[in-house]
């Protein structure tokens, strides 16, 4: 059992990789149908963060409204950091 488990990687890190990936695309989809919605961008920001997926908030914040990236100063320092 260990041996099998040894072979196969680990199964919690490749459960874990496949929340995060559904969840990402819950977030795109819920994006493209609620552009608008500050609350959901802020959302997917504290995931990408929690995620450690930071390096995404920029491209995220480019492809909104400038409304929407306006209203998040707070996460514009994530973005310089990981555009210099």
């Amino acid at each position: 059992m260990v041996q099998d488990l040894l072979q196969s990687g680990d199964p919690g890190q490749d459960q874990a990789q496949d929340n995060a990936d559904k969840a990402e695309r819950l977030f795109t989809s819920a994006l493209k149908k609620q552009g608008e919605n500050i609350e959901l961008y802020r959302a997917c920001i504290k995931f990408y963060i929690r995620s450690d997926q930071k390096e995404k908030i920029p491209e995220l914040l480019d492809e909104a409204d400038s409304s929407i990236s306006d209203t998040l100063p707070e996460f514009q320092t994530l973005c310089v950091l990981f555009i210099a």
